[in-house]
């Protein structure tokens, strides 16, 4: 730049050659209508608390501020955008019991003849009868991931 980085841009200049030849030669800027929106950081903690996953654009309609600047605001007071955690299907004793019975038996029938070399195996199929979603939360550093249930028929 011919002027060295503390010039204003071109467009900054020509706005106040336009500004000076209509003969306003103030320096300070115009009123604007309307008074800014005052929103205070604890009123959208407080909203976050009560309901972590509500969504940026969600609070911005409710604040009557764009999403940015409550996303900023959040990062701010520490929290960030995270997924919850599944919860896994958790085996019953009995499950667990059936399970053991059924590899001893196949493990003490392949003694006796060995079957076990000659079995084409895959990994087990799951059908999902609740096709619930794993949702985002605003959460600080220190809050606990909440979790989001996973409902598993059992294998087919």
């Amino acid at each position: 730049m011919a002027f060295g980085d503390d010039a204003v841009s071109s467009r900054t200049a020509q706005k106040w050659f336009k500004r000076f030849t209509s003969g306003d030669y103030s320096l300070t800027d115009e009123a604007r209508s309307g008074r800014p929106k005052i929103v205070e950081n604890h009123d959208i903690k407080e909203v976050v608390q009560t309901n972590s996953s509500a969504m940026c654009t969600e609070l911005a309609k409710m604040f009557n501020l764009s999403a940015e600047s409550i996303r900023l605001r959040l990062h701010q007071m520490g929290k960030s955008w995270k997924l919850s955690k599944w919860n896994p299907h958790d085996l019953s004793k009995d499950n667990k019991l059936s399970r053991l019975s059924i590899c001893c038996a196949n493990l003490s029938r392949n003694e006796k003849c060995s079957f076990l070399d000659s079995l084409l195996t895959c990994d087990e199929k799951w059908i999902i009868y609740s096709n619930s979603k794993r949702s985002y939360h605003w959460l600080s550093s220190t809050d606990p991931v909440p979790h989001t249930p996973m409902a598993w028929l059992h294998p087919k």
